[in-house]
């Protein structure tokens, strides 16, 4: 398992020790496991905050013996903020660098912090935009190396310390994508808390020499791809706007749907409803030429079919669930689509259907769905 390179704590007026942090080894469960500590949804989205005037100068990330805790970053939002925030290189050369540092900082009240565990629910996405794929790994490594958070005692035993917990990662060590010229976005979430999102740009070296004849065969082959077949196999009528269907975005992006509290009882549905409005890549386009794969893998009378990535994090588990939507669109206007789906959570493999809270994320090239929150009560009778 990769390693995390640095964990260094901040305590600011700590007034007791931090409660639900010892370092515990991850479970393997599916469904059903113990719950988290009872959680509170006062917890800020990074998502639609703007850190650029903050973020460290791209050498910072390698410098050794710095101190975290007067990094830009937690000095503007200190005291103010309760979440994770992050910060990445904007540009890593692949000629004279060997990883890709990642920091993360979960900042709040030392009673904030006890809500979420980090050790339990952190998790780091990676966004691969040009090839539209997504990488999970484990936000914080479970190495036993650190005590528990210390503090000086507070008045009547309130919990009214500010602390900010500064992890250092290596995403090159966590993802299994190839270290070559591109871009990579990440993120991290924490169970409804999701960070702000970095673009790092993988540069080839000191030459900017680019290959035009390479670059028009590698365009032109991409261009006869045959987009995927749609998944999960589902009427028609699930990729058309439904009464639930939030509103299709005015910029490019994803929204997420749902009831907010579900009973679950016999098999009764689950629906989560989404819309979106996205670029459309040369392999997601259905080839008209190409009719008899369009008729094997249902995509007659659709324009393109597009991979949308949907993760799903929960009190009742720590391990993610990734599933990879294929959705089918019926038109394309200047390089872009929009379109809706309708999914029967009950119906994907290996969703929990267990008493619970889970937290819906999606995600599409460049673009990303805030969350949205399902509340399951099991009044399944017991078998």
């Amino acid at each position: 398992m990769s390693r995390w390179l640095t964990s260094v704590c901040v305590l600011l007026l700590i007034a007791e020790a931090l409660p639900g942090q010892s370092r515990q080894k991850k479970k393997s469960q599916k469904s059903g496991g113990k719950p988290a500590a009872a959680w509170v949804n006062n917890g800020r989205s990074g998502m639609s905050l703007d850190v650029s005037e903050v973020r460290l100068p791209d050498e910072a990330f390698w410098q050794t013996g710095a101190d975290r805790g007067r990094d830009p970053l937690v000095r503007k939002y200190k005291r103010t903020h309760f979440g994770v925030l992050i910060d990445s290189p904007r540009e890593v050369s692949l000629a004279t660098r060997a990883t890709l540092p990642l920091f993360a900082y979960y900042m709040g009240t030392t009673q904030q912090i006890a809500t979420r565990s980090f050790t339990d629910h952190g998790l780091l996405v990676t966004v691969d935009p040009d090839r539209n794929e997504i990488y999970l790994a484990d936000a914080e490594q479970d190495d036993g190396d650190r005590e528990p958070v210390q503090g000086a005692p507070g008045g009547e035993g309130s919990l009214q310390g500010w602390i900010a917990d500064v992890k250092e990662l290596d995403v090159r060590e966590r993802i299994p994508t190839a270290w070559k010229p591109g871009r990579l976005i990440s993120q991290v979430l924490l169970l409804d808390i999701p960070s702000n999102r970095v673009e790092t740009k993988l540069a080839g070296g000191a030459s900017s020499f680019v290959d035009a004849e390479k670059e028009k065969f590698l365009a032109a082959e991409r261009a006869k791809r045959n987009p995927a077949a749609p998944f999960p196999k589902l009427p028609a009528s699930a990729y058309e706007k439904q009464a639930g269907s939030p509103a299709v975005p005015e910029a490019p992006g994803i929204v997420l749907q749902a009831d907010r509290v579900v009973v679950v009882e016999g098999k009764s549905p689950i629906p989560m409803y989404g819309s979106f409005r996205l670029p459309v890549a040369p392999e997601e386009l259905v080839k008209a030429a190409n009719a008899e794969f369009n008729q094997n893998n249902s995509l007659m009378g659709y324009a393109a079919c597009l991979t949308i990535h949907v993760v799903a994090v929960s009190t009742g588990q720590t391990n993610p669930l990734q599933f990879r939507l294929q959705i089918p669109v019926k038109e394309v206007t200047e390089g872009v689509a929009v379109g809706h789906f309708t999914l029967d959570l009950a119906q994907l493999p290996e969703f929990p259907l267990s008493e619970q809270t889970v937290f819906f994320y999606a995600y599409a090239k460049e673009v990303a769905a805030e969350p949205v929150t399902i509340g399951l009560i099991d009044r399944r009778p017991a078998e």
